[in-house]
């Protein structure tokens, strides 16, 4: 091991607090000292003792021999921050999981709304046709009253309105038949 040097000593606690993107005083905080001794290692203006030195090299991962020759080993950092990308990683990977997750969940409660409202969409197509079912029937019965009286103005129309009314019902028939067609096909569901 080289003798004590306090440029190479000085240097290395400024690449070290640089390196934590950390204040001299916040720097003195970690280690146990003031800001002012902190300055003045920095400034080459005094040394720190061997208890500080063992801080140093404890709080920043280093050996003596690193501290004393005033710089850190670049292997061992760059296996040191090898490993904080590992774990970042790590967790980047671990919330890819749990978002995969949730989203495929929200997926299956989304399939489910549609479901339902599809299913709600087709009762109310099949009221509707009910409806006018009886509407119809209705008329015809109308009809028939109005032709056995011989009311030969008013039977007509109404026939007119039966007839339209069949139509209506059929257009509604279809479309109830397109939306049960359509809910019977998962893929459907999911788009």
């Amino acid at each position: 091991m080289e003798s004590l040097d306090k440029k190479k000593i000085s240097d290395l606690l400024v690449t070290l607090r640089k390196y934590r993107d950390i204040s001299q005083e916040e720097m003195g905080k970690i280690l146990g000292v003031s800001e002012r001794t902190v300055r003045r290692w920095e400034n080459r203006e005094a040394f720190p003792g061997m208890e500080d030195i063992v801080n140093i090299c404890n709080e920043f991962g280093l050996s003596l021999e690193e501290v004393f020759e005033g710089k850190i080993n670049q292997d061992r950092e760059l296996n040191r921050r090898m490993s904080n990308v590992s774990f970042s990683l790590d967790e980047i990977n671990t919330r890819i999981s749990s978002t995969e997750e949730a989203i495929s969940s929200l997926d299956s409660k989304i399939i489910g709304i549609r479901k339902d409202l599809v299913e709600a969409a087709i009762r109310d197509k099949k009221r509707e046709i009910r409806s006018l079912s009886v509407w119809a029937l209705v008329l015809l019965l109308l009809v028939v009253l109005l032709m056995i009286s011989h009311l030969i103005l008013i039977w007509p129309f109404a026939l007119a309105i039966l007839i339209y009314l069949i139509v209506i019902r059929a257009a509604k028939i279809d479309e109830l038949d397109e939306m049960v067609k359509s809910s019977s096909d998962p893929g459907n569901l999911n788009q």
